[in-house]
């Protein structure tokens, strides 16, 4: 599998498994109606697959159970180069579990067990012999198919096709079958299809000996091994200790896929966690979402009647400041210069307003959504910082100094990737780091640009650096613990070399897997390409004809988007 792919089955795949379960289930209008608004072709294979990939997906997803890891290697023995699979609920007994009479510590006799009826079974005849399977693991009674609840799978579907961005469709299966309609759309489905069907391969007899190859372990945590189905492992977060990633990846070569505009200038951009999905804000209150899948498909295969843009959504009575989607990707937010933070139901195929809304005293510059996304903290124009409970939409400004806040208005506000920690950055030049549940003030970083206001913020994965960007026209790499200044990034300007660099504005952002900061130079409107580890340049792409705004990396590939 390409690093940039995700463990979830191809999109056409699990439609076409759609297709068929339902046709099985008996509802071939709702599959005719799938077939005809994905432009998936109908056949008359009637089949329960789809069921029987999620019980198997399910099966091997829990028996890769991070939580089970012991037990699974402890199931592998090889013996006289045959394979044979052990589990006596975490390891074989060591004591007493053979014969030997040379041991005199055994020649005292052991008490009698008392032994109770367990259950008892008859046949016609006299039963004439019995045997155990070797190990301890059900078996499936021979009645039973190895085939998931039909409930399961219609929910499953559901949340599926409200991720592929069919709504309308989820919605109407959900009517047709009595089925609850959720707001979880997710892909759970697609990746219980991939499981299973690896796992369906792991059965084989002639694999054996390349299923055991993938188990490895090390540092005491587990990870599935296979270069042509799982993603590579290595520098997917940033570590400057590891001496192996000090040469520099050679440049990614961008190209432009796609070009979307406002009437306005566009101000942000953000990614849905799963990169299906972007949305962006403009500077005339308007917002759009965009399906990157779209994008990719070459222009003599895709469907005439599936735009990139899927929503232009308009409430704000003021320029966008930021986008966020929430954890789950169902919803959107957006906060404004008109005080409010407002929130877009995606799963609603005509919804072009805001369905919730936060209000507040001054303009709202950036919002972070907590990684759990039952919190949402956002930045206003007057230095400080709210945490709102996203149910009871019931929220807080943090009981600290009035010194501890930020004296001018805050540019950027994050979680990291646990919630435990949150950041901000401010006109006022500071970056501050605070407690993610209460709010209290843990670290400054004063003067963090020399004085100029902080752009942009980033926190890296495992939160020991933080990337910041600037009206110096740099960028900085800090190691968070000691406050100190690991790498500065600074593009050349070339056309007036003897200018200062104050009130140029600098963005950066990381690469999905933290391998290469992308920055712009404001000095040529161009993206520069960076090596975190050694502060090497590696490329520049032009092309920008206006001043970029804000630059956002997709979290699944590399790929970005540049606001301008």
């Amino acid at each position: 599998m390409d690093v940039d792919q995700e463990n979830v089955a191809n999109k056409s795949k699990v439609i076409s498994l759609i297709i068929s379960q339902l046709s099985n289930y008996g509802y071939a209008n709702l599959a005719s109606a799938i077939a005809k608004h994905t432009n998936t072709r109908m056949t008359a294979d009637s089949n329960d697959r789809l069921a029987r990939l999620v019980f198997l997906g399910e099966n091997y997803n829990e028996s890769m159970n991070v939580e089970k890891t012991n037990r699974e290697i402890n199931m592998l023995r090889v013996k006289d180069d045959s394979f044979r699979v052990r589990n006596d609920s975490v390891s074989p007994k060591v004591s007493a579990d053979e014969l030997d009479l040379g041991d005199d510590s055994m020649k005292i006799s052991p008490p009698a067990p008392r032994f109770s009826l367990w259950y008892q079974t008859s046949h016609k005849g006299p039963a004439t012999t019995a045997a155990f399977s070797r190990n301890d693991k059900k078996i499936m009674d021979v009645d039973q198919e190895n085939v998931a609840n039909k409930s399961k799978v219609i929910s499953l579907i559901i949340s599926q096709l409200s991720n592929y961005g069919y709504a309308n469709l989820a919605s109407a299966i959900a009517k047709h079958t009595n089925t609850r309609m959720t707001a979880d759309s997710n892909d759970r489905l697609a990746r219980l299809v991939f499981l299973g069907e690896n796992y369906n391969e792991s059965m084989n007899v002639e694999k054996t000996n390349r299923e055991i190859n993938m188990l490895r372990v090390k540092d005491d945590s587990f990870r599935v091994r296979n270069d042509s189905v799982s993603p590579k492992v290595s520098a997917d977060e940033l570590d400057l200790g590891d001496d192996s990633m000090k040469i520099s990846p050679p440049a990614p070569r961008f190209s432009l896929w796609y070009q979307t505009s406002h009437k306005g200038p566009a101000t942000t951009a953000a990614f849905s966690r799963n990169g299906q999905y972007f949305a962006t804000g403009s500077a005339d209150s308007t917002l759009k979402v965009v399906s990157t899948e779209r994008l990719k498909t070459p222009a003599d295969k895709a469907n005439p009647d599936e735009k990139p843009v899927i929503r232009t959504l308009y409430d704000h009575r003021s320029g966008v400041n930021e986008v966020a989607f929430h954890p789950n990707g169902l919803v959107l937010a957006s906060c404004s210069d008109d005080q409010s933070v407002k929130f877009f139901d995606l799963t609603l195929a005509q919804g072009k307003r805001s369905f919730r809304f936060i209000q507040d005293n001054f303009a709202i510059t950036s919002m972070s959504f907590h990684p759990i996304g039952d919190f949402l903290a956002y930045g206003s124009s007057n230095g400080k910082f709210c945490i709102y409970d996203i149910k009871t939409l019931s929220g807080f400004t943090p009981k600290v100094g009035v010194d501890d806040f930020h004296s001018k208005k805050i540019n950027k506000i994050r979680f990291n990737h646990d919630g435990g920690l949150l950041t901000t950055c401010s006109d006022d030049g500071s970056i501050r780091l605070w407690d993610g549940i209460s709010g209290k003030n843990i670290r400054n970083f004063m003067d963090a640009h020399e004085g100029n206001p902080v752009n942009s913020l980033t926190i890296s994965k495992n939160s020991k650096y933080i990337l910041s960007s600037g009206m110096d026209a740099t960028t900085k790499l800090w190691d968070r613990n000691s406050g100190k200044v690991i790498t500065t990034f600074q593009s050349k300007n070339e056309k007036f070399p003897n200018n200062s660099n104050v009130n140029c504005s600098t963005f950066s952002s990381f690469t999905f897997n933290e391998s290469l900061i992308l920055t712009n130079n404001p000095f040529s409107d161009s993206v520069v390409c960076w090596d975190p580890r050694n502060g090497k340049m590696l490329s520049s792409y032009g092309g920008f004809s206006d001043p970029i705004r804000c630059i956002t990396a997709s979290p699944t590939e590399l790929g970005f988007i540049a606001c301008r």
